[in-house]
């Protein structure tokens, strides 16, 4: 659940400035075979707007007074003390504050792609705070932890001075600062730090959890870069039928990226959310644990509004978001437990035991219904007989022929069933 604290929720003549708190978790450093080197790099940016800014810096004065004996908030500090990490998440409930992050999967960078990893790293970070950023009309002020990676705040403060910069309607401001003087930059790394034990296999631990729902009432927003991990090698014929699984999960998640690049900066705003509701799901599919993985409909639709999207019904969703999704060949299974990005036999079993439970009852219904109106015409009136209906009529004829099949011990494409299992 996500609140309005620092959302700029006041209304008046003049928009309130929106604060912006950045530090990170983990070393820009791709080889994480070394010692001490995460796969992860994690950023994360609080925000907390002028009317909320003294309740948040003095909550987290009480805070680090209470925990920390007045010392200086660092997740380093809390390491793997389960017990203490979850105090301070639990305290922090009280403090008005949102967040959104970024998680980098140094491994999924793909080193013969050319790529640069700090260059693109700042483009698709920047952009992600940017565009969160962008449709506040009050100014904008951003703190960042001096003891950070140096160039990729400069790059940080820099693409946002040249994209949100200021104006002749608001302003824009931007200062390093020393973590030690800043309560909200050590939330900031409390944050990152707490992320990692929630999305670095690494640093799971029984209490992940609770860590991830106490984080999940402040969170705005968070994205992976690449936006998924990385594909399993499929080195030919062999492999297709030898190990079907790489070849979904391959091919599935490259669909989704394709997509991705393709609609993300889309003018139309429905293909937008098309791909920022995609990113979400590859999101959950491949940082989240086996239980948080599928994702409802309404927490999306919630998470889409947070974005900056218009509002919209999750009826409209489903059919203009998911469906459309669906049309472009992404396979989402759907079930009670909500929408998941399908990359396995397993995913798209789910999908069709789904599918079929909803599609084959309807054309039941319509079928009964049609043998109700051809009963009380004596045959006039067949409700599907008219040219607009021609499919839904072939369908159903062929639903009706699949059902009475086994009843005639037809054989073929269709098993005929074991009368002593029927008998059961």
């Amino acid at each position: 659940m996500i609140h309005d604290y620092a959302l700029g929720a006041s209304i008046g003549d003049v928009a309130p400035w929106l604060n912006v708190f950045v530090d990170e978790s983990g070393t820009a450093d791709l080889d994480s075979t070394k010692s001490g080197v995460s796969r992860l790099f994690i950023v994360a940016a609080i925000i907390v707007d002028d009317q909320h800014l003294a309740a948040a810096t003095e909550k987290m004065n009480q805070i680090a007074n209470r925990l920390a004996s007045g010392g200086e908030v660092r997740s380093k500090r809390i390491g793997t003390k389960s017990e203490r990490r979850l105090a301070f998440l639990e305290a922090i409930q009280e403090v008005p504050f949102a967040y959104v992050a970024m998680v980098i999967n140094k491994d999924a960078v793909d080193p013969a792609s050319g790529l640069q990893f700090k260059r693109s790293f700042h483009k698709f970070t920047q952009r992600i705070l940017e565009k969160r950023l962008a449709r506040y009309g009050g100014g904008l002020r951003v703190h960042v932890d001096e003891h950070g990676s140096r160039e990729f705040m400069d790059g940080f403060t820099d693409y946002l001075a040249k994209h949100i910069g200021g104006t002749l309607f608001y302003g824009y401001e931007q200062e390093f600062v020393r973590s030690e003087d800043s309560r909200l930059v050590q939330l900031a790394d409390l944050i990152a730090g707490s992320l990692a034990y929630c999305h670095d296999e690494s640093k799971v631990c029984d209490a992940t959890p609770q860590f991830r729902e106490l984080l999940a009432k402040w969170q705005i927003d968070i994205a992976a870069w690449p936006p998924a991990g990385q594909p399993v090698a499929v080195n030919g014929p062999d492999d297709v039928t030898k190990a079907p699984e790489g070849l979904i999960a391959a091919t599935a998640r490259n669909r989704a990226v394709r997509f991705l690049d393709a609609n993300r900066d889309s003018d139309d705003e429905l293909a937008r959310a098309q791909a920022a509701t995609l990113e979400m799901l590859l999101f959950s599919r491949f940082y989240e644990p086996d239980d948080n993985q599928s994702v409802v409909g309404a927490e999306l639709v919630h998470r889409l509004e947070a974005r900056g999207f218009e509002s919209m019904s999750e009826q409209t969703f489903r059919s203009q978001v998911i469906g459309r999704l669906r049309d472009n060949g992404i396979v989402i299974a759907g079930t009670w437990q909500g929408y998941r990005l399908a990359m396995s036999s397993d995913d798209i079993r789910d999908y069709l035991s789904h599918s079929k439970n909803v599609i084959v009852p309807m054309l039941s219904r319509i079928g009964v219904a049609r043998r109700s109106v051809l009963l009380d015409t004596a045959g006039r009136y067949d409700i599907l007989e008219s040219e607009e209906n021609a499919e839904l009529r072939s369908v159903v004829d062929c639903l009706n022929d699949t059902s009475i099949a086994p009843a005639l011990g037809v054989v073929g494409s269709i098993d005929t069933p074991d009368p002593d299992e029927a008998a059961r």
